[in-house]
């Protein structure tokens, strides 16, 4: 056929017609302006569903993007930024994702972490021992006497004495007189953000006896919407109620003629706090109408259990729902951002509850133990340690799990098993997914977990090669999880919903939580110069991937298919502060190091022109590691490898996962007194803008610019700013002069997040100090 002449030969087919237009206007068919995102994909609310057939090649909507940032692209900023020409080894996660079809969250993020595992594995240790140098820079003396160690006990570890210049800016910041005025202004954006926090969990309620009055509950279908919220997000890791069980008591609940009289003990405040628990899910209609129930009501649903707790008989506290109470409360109230030394004791209670219970042994080794009592009791011990060690990790206090013999839950699903069944059916492979699948993984390595943890409880010294077996063995577990709970696996559609997302998520925190540990603790030590790069690399790159589960639930970017994915986002946050906190403060550890590394390499020789003046014949090699250090041969010295990131690209990382934070001061849980610390010490780790500008100049100016943006944002979300109390003594300046009587002693709130850092009283939470009145609602 001729181009030319615009007929068809005999028994040609008509040209197939190109698909031009984006798939999901095509589908719809709808006229589409082959933008990316087209306008059509903009007006429902879903420019992340935008996507063309492959081969396609759209114009970008420049107007569209100027406006709404691109879904990160953590770590690709150029390496010229730096003067770091070597990114080759993080290259491949570095690259901007290609533009595929038809993927939604759950397929780009597991993407995502493919390619953030494949890059960083390229800097784990070789079979035989060695490193694989890149670049080396700035040797650095050692003896041949030195053994790199680590002072003990280090469960108190912080990286306080990492950022002196942070540090030094927010002991001005409590009491100078030239910062008042900045003061003033930190403290009414702090205060606000506060008293909205106060006025959605806190409310003055009085509370009722359960008994006393008839249940105020929402309708059976709402009941059960929460009800399932409740087990899908939360009964993975920390398994503490029987579904099947619990719903059976659900429908007697409602059932005419028996209400709550003919419920099984304990049932009533269980289900308020599994309701409680389901409506801060936050993600359906449903929620709103549980949120909206004044029995339901944070402060109430505690009262109820309490007053449950407090009237149980001395015969009936060591019963399994009376334990089930209490850890439910203690579920509430890490859902409800309680303190972490409240929750700590309440687990310690608990653990010593359970151990009353003979929980830690086998229930196959005590009498009058049914199978099905058996069960329920090992996933209660597995969830009582595990709470307990993540407790312990994140207070920065030694691990108090004794040792037991308890067997690991079976992997099986809720409905195997039953009151009265005759025999544990066989645990199921861990390629199946099933109910209890993630704690049954859990359990198998936490005596490996609580090992590791353990080791840094003593006195005295421990050597890095003694603890980098633990961190190897940990790093180990990670790497050899069964597929389903791999975020590349693709099995079947139920894999890829949000629920199994949040089960993935949470068991990755599970782990990954004694290994940051581990690593803070290598970073927290004098000789933190000293440390292998397997630890730099292993530490990033679980600070990396805690901050990229952050952009999941971001509302900016997600595409999670429920009404409200904003309820995952805050979820999240209110869980996770606290790990995402110290992965923060792990890159700005990097980003630290990285400055270091350019000013020393300014005045050391770098190994490439150091090599051109050796001898002829010398050789270069990388040495075997020796105590986790790895050096040249002609010099005996440990070599810092050139990383294969930048330090602006981690700048940007951080900061990206700033902006959420301000983004969301008036959703429930907001912290501003984070977002101050963390734009302390970020900004102290650049460089000045200007040669006559000192580095308080810079952070000073870094903190107007947040309380400006955050106070637009506290006025877009509607959330009242009252000016704050500006005398000396609200705002921790200096006394005024005269004998006035001095104010009663007071401490101050324990936060272990900022463990080190000088205390700042302006950030003390509403229970600590008096609100002005006029704030008062």
């Amino acid at each position: 056929m001729s181009d030319a002449s615009g007929t068809l030969a005999p028994g040609a087919s008509k040209r197939p017609r190109p698909v031009i237009s984006c798939l999901e206007c095509r589908r719809k068919k709808l006229k589409c302006d082959r933008l990316d995102p087209c306008q059509q994909c903009i007006k429902i609310g879903r420019p992340g569903r935008c996507t063309y057939q492959s081969g396609q090649e759209p114009v970008p909507n420049t107007a569209y993007l100027r406006g709404h940032p691109s879904k990160r692209q953590r770590l690709n900023t150029p390496a010229a930024e730096d003067g770091n020409g070597d990114t080759a080894a993080l290259e491949d996660y570095h690259s901007p994702v290609p533009h595929s079809t038809g993927k939604g969250v759950v397929e780009d993020l597991q993407e995502r972490v493919a390619r953030l595992e494949r890059a960083l594995l390229a800097h784990a240790p070789e079979p035989d021992g060695e490193l694989t140098a890149r670049e080396s820079v700035a040797p650095v003396a050692r003896t041949e006497e030195h053994e790199q160690q680590i002072q003990i006990p280090a469960v108190s570890a912080n990286l306080s004495s990492q950022f002196p210049d942070a540090c030094a800016f927010m002991a001005k910041l409590a009491h100078d007189p030239d910062l008042a005025t900045l003061r003033v202004d930190v403290k009414t954006v702090h205060h606000a953000v506060e008293m909205n926090n106060h006025t959605i969990w806190h409310e003055q309620v009085t509370t009722v006896p359960t008994g006393q009055r008839p249940l105020e509950l929402p309708p059976l279908h709402v009941c059960e919407r929460l009800t399932t919220l409740y087990f899908d997000n939360m009964e993975h890791c920390f398994r503490i109620l029987h579904a099947p069980a619990f719903r059976e008591q659900l429908k007697i609940l409602f059932t005419d003629g028996a209400g709550e009289q003919a419920c099984s003990f304990g049932f009533i405040p269980l289900l308020f706090g599994v309701l409680s628990i389901g409506a801060s899910v936050g993600t359906h209609g449903e929620c709103e109408i549980g949120a909206s129930t004044s029995i339901l009501h944070p402060s109430r649903v505690l009262g109820v259990m309490r007053n449950f707790l407090s009237s149980v008989r001395l015969r009936q506290r060591y019963l399994l729902p009376v334990l089930q109470v209490r850890m439910l409360v203690l579920v509430c109230q890490w859902s409800y951002l309680g303190r972490a030394d409240d929750l700590f004791i309440l687990s310690g209670e608990i653990l010593r509850d359970a151990l009353i219970m003979k929980l830690n042994q086998d229930p196959s080794t005590l009498d009058g133990i049914s199978v099905f009592e058996g069960e329920v009791r090992r996933r209660m011990w597995m969830t009582v340690v595990e709470i307990d060690l993540m407790l312990c990790i994140l207070c920065k206090i030694p691990c108090t799990v004794p040792p037991y013999t308890s067997r690991p839950p079976q992997n099986i699903n809720d409905d195997e098993i039953y009151d009265g069944i005759a025999a544990l059916p066989a645990s199921r492979p861990t390629e199946e997914w099933t109910d209890g699948l993630c704690q049954h993984v859990l359990s198998q390595s936490f005596p490996l977990r609580l090992a590791a943890c353990k080791q840094m409880d003593g006195t005295g010294h421990i050597k890095l090669t003694e603890l980098l077996v633990y961190t190897r063995d940990v790093e180990k577990v990670l790497s050899d999880l069964p597929s389903p709970l791999r975020f590349s696996y693709m099995g079947d559609q139920a894999s890829k919903t949000p629920p199994r997302l949040m089960a993935r998520m949470e068991l990755d925190f599970s782990i990954r939580r004694p290994l940051m540990h581990l690593y803070t603790c290598f970073a927290a030590s004098p000789n933190a110069y000293d440390i292998q790069q397997e630890c730099t690399d292993g530490f990033l790159q679980s600070c990396l991937m805690i901050t990229t589960f952050q952009d999941l639930f971001d509302p900016r970017y997600s595409e999670i298919d429920v009404p409200r994915p904003e309820g995952y986002w805050d979820f999240f946050h209110n869980l996770y502060r606290h790990e995402l906190g110290q992965a923060i403060l792990g890159l700005c550890l990097e980003i630290k190091r990285l400055g270091n590394i350019r000013t020393d390499a300014s005045t050391v020789d770098t190994p490439a022109s150091a090599s051109a003046s050796q001898a002829p014949g010398t050789s270069t090699a990388v040495a075997p590691i020796d105590g986790g250090i790895s050096a040249t041969a002609p010099t005996a010295a440990p070599l810092r490898v050139q990383p294969g990131y930048t330090k602006s690209s981690l700048v940007h990382s951080v900061q990206d996962t700033l902006e959420p934070m301000k983004l969301r001061l008036a959703h429930p849980g907001a912290n501003f007194k984070d977002i101050v610390y963390f734009t302390v010490v970020l900004t102290s780790l650049l460089p000045e803008h200007a040669p006559e500008q000192t580095k308080e100049t810079t952070i000073r100016r870094a903190l107007q610019d947040l309380v400006q943006d955050c106070h637009a944002q506290l006025q877009r979300d509607n959330v009242q700013l009252l000016l704050a109390d500006s005398s000396p003594d609200a705002l921790g300046g200096a006394a005024s002069s005269g004998q006035e009587a001095l104010p009663p002693p007071t401490g101050y709130s324990y936060d272990p997040v900022w463990t080190g850092f000088p205390v700042i009283e302006l950030f003390e939470p509403l229970d600590v100090y008096d609100p002005p009145a006029s704030n008062d609602r």
